[in-house]
């Protein structure tokens, strides 16, 4: 019986010994449970020629997980989207990132349930939306170089405890650390300015929070069912703040049955909507250093007679006294104020009567309040001196009026200020003011605009509906302006639009029947004398079969060539920025499309109805493409995107309408023969060609 055993072992070790030899036998090796395989990963090159990583679905994954840090002689810099998130991977428990990461990618490590810890690396500069949610982190250092948090990052991290927040961080997002029920103590950096929505929301563990001295918004629900939150409390009402100032932030009462308020001195901000539901307040006294009241801090407060505002004041958000009908008012010629014993006019609540015909602002009055003369049918003439701010629908509807200064002291003007002034002839705006907000002209009776070299932003409606509006200067200073800011302006023949802009929005001049356009080669454009051919409004006929767009034009405009069915072949220059809602509507000629280098939205139905495009190649300047832009192209199967594989997470794709595009063949750009799974292509003799996989 031994030798028999003994044979047999001879002849194993025989074996073993010529397969080793020869290379036939594998000795398998333990698992560690630890991997850097890059079998695991998808590769995605970004711009930069350096990688982003995705784990791929598999059926055993490693519990634990090094990324490597090059690939192919190339930094491995971003964690992409998703990355971990496949249910395969939710049994993770170690991650090691090396320090060649800058980004971890939306939802990057969602419902990694078995992941206890992990160490972001100090070059990681953003963490995106939901990218460790629902992981079982017990504590995260967010390093220092990180200025951005995205939305749900730690959302639903119950296991949570320790959070440790960089001073470079300014704002919190929106549910960021949203139950995360085990946090109990967090230091709100320095250098934040707004806490969003949410943030907090049902961190029912949490008992202590300092903020900075620079927090100016709260959400009104960011620390939702925060039960055992311990907040700063004095004379019934509720702040944040730190350890030199515990009255930062005025959140609200203690309770809504209170009738008198006295705000802290050290108070510099009172939150939104911060007394609603205090029916039965009556009186308020605002602290000397508060300098922000938040929008609908004190809505509806029918009870309210008496209010205190200090001069310390320079914001006054929307609606801050909305509802506020008893209020006792400091009244000078027909004119009702709020303010404080050495100056009682620093508020314009509004007319003491609706019957005004004219109103000469105290030298005082910092502020105008929302509707201060709204609905003045007969007011003719207002005269302010030192107002810094105007607020909403302040001057809605005052018919009588014809002629409006607004000096320099003024830096904004809200929404919807002089809407509906329908004979407001003549109106000088501040030098100040550097935005011109929505509808805050809209049905004016102006022939002429002379908008100032600090406006940057032209909202949308603006303008809107200013019928006997002829002529208008945009400067070169403007780089917004917002949809409709021109609409149904019939009367509009002169435009001049500055050199500055970046962004003209849907429908700007839409109906503006009787412009003088800048025409070249067929098409209708809008600019200013050293560029006449900024903006192409359209063809000058419908029956255009080519067009070549001039090489200085930035937008092409709505409906530029709706319903030109002739048109067979169209030039985009690289310096187009943007493609405007319906521009090639039922276009059914086109066949081959061509888009910019530089363009970077495609608006709603854009090219909507455009049955004969079988192919188009796409800039990787793109990052918009709107609702129905390719609707109805049915013969679409080929888009040549010019982008790398990695650049695709760039395109906010509205899905809605856009089949055929989604439907289409998408090929990304590789210069070279890619070596990675995709569909990929190059130019050939200048011709756009897929490479293609030998078998």
């Amino acid at each position: 019986m031994k030798t028999k055993a003994k044979t047999v072992t001879i002849l194993l070790c025989s074996i073993l010994i010529i397969g080793l030899i020869v290379g036939f036998v594998v000795i398998p090796r333990l698992n560690s449970g630890t991997t850097d395989n890059a079998s695991y990963y998808t590769f995605t090159e970004l711009a930069d020629g350096t990688y982003s990583i995705t784990a791929k679905t598999v059926k055993k994954p490693p519990k634990k997980v090094t990324i490597p840090s090059t690939y192919n002689g190339k930094a491995v810099t971003a964690i992409g989207k998703n990355a971990f998130s496949d249910s395969s991977w939710w049994g993770l428990t170690e991650i090691t990132i090396p320090d060649s990461i800058t980004s971890i990618g939306d939802y990057a490590f969602y419902h990694c349930d078995k992941l206890t810890e992990i160490t972001i690396p100090e070059n990681v500069t953003s963490i995106g939306k939901g990218a460790f949610k629902e992981s079982a982190l017990t504590k995260i250092t967010i390093p220092k170089n990180v200025t951005s948090i995205g939305e749900d990052a730690f959302a639903n991290c119950s296991k949570l405890a320790e959070l440790l927040l960089p001073n470079n961080i300014t704002t919190i997002n929106r549910s960021s650390f949203w139950n995360c029920s085990s946090l109990t103590n967090i230091t709100i950096p320095e250098n934040v300015t707004s806490i969003g929505e949410r943030a907090f929301g049902y961190c029912k563990g949490l008992t202590n929070i300092t903020i900075g001295e620079n927090v100016t918004e709260i959400a009104t629900n960011a620390f939702e069912e925060c039960i055992n939150l311990n907040y700063n409390i004095e004379n019934n009402l509720k702040y944040l703040g730190n350890a030199n100032n515990p009255y930062v932030y005025l959140l609200g009462p203690t309770n809504t049955s209170i009738t008198t308020v006295v705000i802290n001195n050290d108070c510099k901000t009172i939150g939104y909507y911060a007394f609603e539901g205090c029916g039965s307040l009556t009186s308020i006294t605002i602290g000397n250093s508060v300098t922000r009241i938040n929008a609908h801090a004190f809505y509806e407060l029918t009870s309210l007679t008496s209010v205190v505002i200090p001069d310390s004041v320079v914001t006054i958000n929307e609606g801050a006294f909305e509802g506020c009908d008893n209020l006792n008012y400091n009244v000078q010629d027909d004119l009702n104020y709020l303010g404080n014993e050495n100056n009682p006019y620093l508020y314009l609540a509004k007319s003491a009567s609706t019957d005004i015909t004219s109103a000469t602002i105290n030298n005082n009055c910092k502020f105008i309040g929302d509707f201060a003369f709204s609905s003045c049918y007969y007011l003719k003439s207002v005269v302010m001196s030192n107002v810094t701010s105007i607020g909403q629908y302040a001057f809605y509807g005052c018919q009588g009026l014809t002629s409006v200064v607004i000096p320099d002291s003024v830096t904004s003007i809200e929404h919807d200020a002089f809407k509906d002034c329908f004979y407001l002839k003549n109106i000088v705006i501040s030098n100040s003011v550097t935005e011109i907000r929505k509808n805050t002209f809209e049905g004016c009776g102006m022939t002429s605009i002379e908008i100032p070299n600090n406006i940057t932003f032209i909202d949308e409606s603006a303008f809107t509906e200013c019928r006997s509006l002829e002529s208008v200067i945009i400067p070169d200073s403007v780089t917004y302006i917002g949809d409709n800011a021109f609409y149904d302006c019939d009367n509009l023949t002169n435009i001049t639009i500055g050199n500055g802009v970046t962004f003209i929005g849907d429908n700007v001049f839409t109906f503006c029947y009787n412009i003088n356009y800048n025409e070249e080669n067929g098409l209708k454009y809008i600019g200013n004398e050293n560029n006449p051919y900024l903006y192409l409004a359209g063809s000058v006929a419908e029956d255009i079969t080519s067009a070549t767009i001039n090489n200085n034009c930035k937008f092409i405009g709505d409906s530029a060539f709706w319903d030109c069915i002739k048109l067979t072949n169209i030039v985009f220059p690289d310096s187009i920025l943007s493609i405007g809602e319906n521009a090639f509507t039922n276009c059914k000629g086109l066949t081959s499309v061509t888009i910019g280098n530089n363009v970077t939205s495609i608006g709603e139905n854009a090219f909507a109805s455009c049955s004969g495009i079988t192919e188009i190649i796409l800039p990787d300047s793109i990052t918009s493409i709107a609702y129905a832009a390719f609707s109805n192209c049915n013969n679409l199967n080929t888009i040549y995107y010019k982008g790398k594989e990695g650049e695709i997470e760039k395109i906010q794709l509205n899905s809605s309408q856009n089949q055929d595009f989604i439907n289409a063949n998408f090929y990304c750009y590789s210069e070279t023969e890619p070596t990675t799974d995709g569909k990929y292509w190059h130019y050939v003799d200048g011709v756009p060609t897929p490479w293609l996989k030998e078998n």
